[in-house]
This record gives structure tokens, sequence and C-alpha cells, in this order.
């Protein structure tokens, strides 16, 4: 909803379904620009909830991205590193939601804070930092530590990405990606050592911190589902986004079907300019604007929860979208989040060191 959900990346992170891969997404790639601030609802995965499948228009780089994405449905032959299985998720959650990601950024002499949890700078390329994003073991990456914390990278002809390891099969991701072909190697340089500059300043992590509230995205489904009375985790999985646009700023409740697997609810909170998407249909719900977007498939309510602080006019409002089977459910969860949407999560102690050692 409203939101620059424009990027390939986040097209297989919403809602995607692998062939021959159940229960599994496929690899997540830095976002594709979109040309302007606004426009028509931009390109969404293919949402597999029912029997319908959509698709809304895309660029041609979304496409060449997307049979990218596709290539890597299969296994790598060789195993993906994967986090240490000894931390605590809550505690390691806990510790992410805290963190301020443009000052991962500390080097960058302007910076966007595009969403909670994921903040970039420059033009081309241009350099993402996304905390909380979920590692899919099936996605081929290849251990490259940096400044002595555990890290992997991922790479192609236009981006690359170095992810450092927290735990629980999360990270903190630094993508930079271009337009222009053979880039490669810069890019990888670009993002290494910003992951390595922000290695060093998570060692004191409690000078990294965000403004209140404190939110991810699991708990403010949680949350909806409890209050609305709705089960959003009876035999289903729920998953922090693996994009640089997302990471604790989606969080998805999925369960395996043949082949793959498929979303039935889901919440983000994302920062936009509130209504910017034409395509949307703007409606009232317990005295609160709201927009709506549907498929015939499934349905999402999104609302302005508070404003962002950001002055780049795209990104001036924090706004929440919740996502039902149906526009009754998403509207009963919405109505139920909007009593709570500027509560923080619950307070844990959080994980220390952050990040893993190598």
């Amino acid at each position: 909803m409203g939101t620059r959900r424009n990027s390939t990346l986040d097209t297989l992170d919403d809602n995607s379904k692998c062939p021959n891969i159940r229960g599994r997404s496929v690899p997540a790639l830095p976002q594709a620009r979109t040309p302007g601030r606004a426009g028509t609802k931009p390109i969404e995965t293919p949402v597999l909830i029912g029997t319908g499948v959509y698709h809304s228009p895309m660029r041609v780089l979304a496409l060449a991205l997307i049979a990218t994405l596709l290539s890597g449905c299969t296994s790598p032959a060789k195993p993906t590193p994967t986090t240490s299985g000894d931390r605590d998720f809550d505690a390691v959650v806990a510790a992410l939601r805290a963190l301020d990601p443009c000052a991962l950024l500390a080097d960058a002499r302007t910076t966007v804070r595009s969403g909670p949890f994921a903040c970039r700078s420059g033009d081309d390329p241009v350099l993402t930092v996304t905390v909380g994003v979920w590692l899919d073991p099936v996605t081929p990456r290849a251990a490259a530590p940096v400044a002595g914390v555990r890290a992997v990278r991922a790479s192609g002809d236009r981006y690359c990405s170095t992810t450092l390891f927290t735990g629980a099969d999360l990270g903190i991701a630094f993508t930079a990606d271009t337009t222009k072909a053979g880039q490669e190697n810069t890019l990888c340089r670009v993002a290494a050592d910003a992951a390595a500059a922000a290695a060093g300043l998570l060692a004191e992590p409690d000078e990294l911190t965000a403004s209140a509230p404190r939110q991810d995205s699991c708990d403010l489904l949680r949350r909806a589902g409890r209050d609305a009375a709705v089960d959003v985790t009876d035999g289903l999985e729920l998953r922090f986004g693996t994009t640089t646009a997302t990471g604790l700023g989606l969080c998805q409740a999925r369960e395996a079907v043949d082949g793959g697997w498929r979303t039935r609810f889901s919440a983000r909170v994302v920062h936009t300019r509130f209504g910017s998407i034409p395509n949307e249909r703007p409606d009232v719900l317990n005295g609160r604007d709201v927009r709506i977007y549907t498929t015939g498939e499934d349905c999402e309510y999104g609302w302005r929860a508070r404003g962002s602080g950001e002055t780049d006019p795209a990104y001036t409002d924090t706004v929440i979208q919740v996502r039902g089977r149906d526009c009754a459910e998403a509207a009963k969860l919405a109505a139920a989040l909007m009593t709570t949407d500027n509560e923080a999560s619950p307070a844990v102690t959080p994980q220390r060191p952050i990040t893993e050692p190598a």
C-alpha cells in the first residue's frame, strides 16, 4: 500500500512460490528502482491464496531480475552458511528492532530512512542497510567474514550484498546496487566496506538506538490476531522479510503447499507517502482513513500510524498494512491493531553482542 513496493526482491519476499522447493522461497535480490515517487500499485509477488495468482505491471528490469530469481529455485551445490543456533530468537529481535538503520551508515553524507528498518544512501550505486533480514537457507550465499564478524555474500551483475550474522537466522544486510552492468567487483567492495564499518559500530549498540516506538512486524501481526480473535499462527510459520525493502518491517504467516509456500496473513510497517498509490481504494475504518488493495484472492488494509520524521516527500508517513484472506478479515485485523498501533513491542533483554564472531 502506498509504499515503494516496487522491487523485484520485494515481490518475491512478499508472497512467493518457488517450484520444487516445498516450504521455501526463492533468493532475494536488491530492489529495482522505479521512476517517480508515485504511480500504480507496484509489482507484487505472485500471491498464492486460494487458487489465484496475481501480478501487477513491472518494468523490464524487474522482468530480468525475476528470471534471475527463478533460476535460483534449485538448492545450491554447496550449503549456504547458517547462523548460530544457540541464540534466543526474541533476544535477537529485541536487539535488532532497537537499532536505527541510518546510524549504521555513519560514513554516508546523506541518508534516507526508507523504512523503520532500512536506510539508503547515494544514487548510483545505491547503498542500503536492512536490519533483521531473514536468511532463507535455500538462498545461495558464500561465507565472507568482515572485521571479525561472521558474514555472507551474495552478488550479481548489478548488485552485491554482505550480511552480518546476528543469530536466529537473521542478519543485517548491506547491499550496493546499480543500473550499470559489469560492476560486481566494485559493488562488493562497497557493500563489504560498509558492513565492516558497521561491525565496529555494533560493538557499542546503545549508541545506535532508534526513536520510539520500537516495533517489529511479527509482534504487530500477533497483536492484530489476538485482539481481533483471528488465529494468525495456527499451523503457520511466521518469518520476517528477506529483502532490502523489508527486514523486520515485514512479517508473513505462511504455510507449505505443494511446490512451495503461500502467505495467509501478513503485517508490514513502512515509510511512504500515505495515499500516493492511485489504484488503492480509499475508505474509512473506525474514523481513520484507510487504503484498500485487493486482488480478488486476498485483501490488504493500510493506514497512517504516525509521521516518520523523514523530510523526503516519498517517506513522510509511517504506514501499517495488514493482509487477510478477504477484506472482511483484513478489516477486522486492521480495526483491532489501530487501537495499539503506536505501542512498542514487549520489552525483552536484547542479545549481546549483536553480531556473531567469526
